[in-house]
C-alpha cells in the first residue's frame, strides 16, 4: 500500500504542517496583546458609576425575589455598594502654565494701524 519512502515523508509532513499552524497561532496571539485592565466594583460596576467624594454606586441592579402571591419575580433596585474596590485609576493632576499667556493672546500692534 505505501512504500517505506512516502512514510517517513507523511510524517514529516505532518510535522511541518502542525509546527506552521502552531506558530501561526502563537503569532496572532502574540499580536493582539494582553487585554487591558478592566476596572470594576464587586457590584460588577465601573468606576464611573460611583461617586468619587462618597463612593456610593450611582447605577441599579436587577435583584430575584420570591412570594407566596407573586411566585418568582425581578426588580430593579438601586445598588448598594457603598465603595468601588477595582483598580484605581490615575491620579489626576493640575499644572499651572509655564510661561504667562497674556503675551501670547496680546493683539499684535503694527504701525500705522488702529488696534481696537
Amino acid at each position: 500500500m505505501f512504500d517505506i519512502d512516502a512514510l517517513p515523508m507523511l510524517v514529516g509532513a505532518t510535522l511541518v504542517g502542525a509546527g506552521w499552524l502552531l506558530g501561526r497561532h502563537a503569532r496572532l496571539k502574540s499580536v493582539r496583546g494582553p487585554e487591558p485592565v478592566q476596572p470594576f466594583c464587586l457590584c460588577d460596576h465601573s468606576y464611573g458609576h460611583h461617586d468619587p467624594k462618597t463612593g456610593a454606586c450611582n447605577e441599579s441592579t436587577v435583584c430575584d425575589f420570591r412570594s407566596a402571591e407573586k411566585g418568582r419575580y425581578q426588580r430593579e433596585l438601586a445598588c448598594g455598594c457603598v465603595r468601588y474596590t477595582g483598580p484605581q485609576p490615575v491620579e489626576s493632576y493640575w499644572v499651572p502654565p509655564a510661561a504667562d499667556m497674556s503675551i501670547v493672546t496680546a493683539p499684535i500692534e503694527r504701525p500705522g494701524k488702529d488696534v481696537a
